[in-house]
């Protein structure tokens, strides 16, 4: 998975994102199938990691993944 999202401006602004954590690409898309847009993947290669660590660690923002699908969902 990588943090590369492609979305046209008009659909972005109806979309009227909130989030500004990790949990705005989960946002983005649930609201984008909520509201009957059309969302497709593209594959993309992505190289090892050569230095440094991820400083995402998902068991500290759970609950905010939790909230975000939560609030998304209904």
């Amino acid at each position: 998975q990588n943090g590369f999202r492609a979305i046209r401006r008009d659909v972005g602004k109806a979309l009227d994102l909130r989030s500004n954590l990790t949990t705005i690409e989960q946002e983005m898309l649930m609201r984008a199938l909520k509201r009957g847009y059309r969302v497709s993947e593209i594959a993309s290669h992505e190289y090892e990691r050569r230095w440094g660590t991820s400083k995402v660690v998902v068991w500290k923002l759970w609950w905010a993944y939790l909230w975000s699908f939560w609030r998304n969902i209904f």
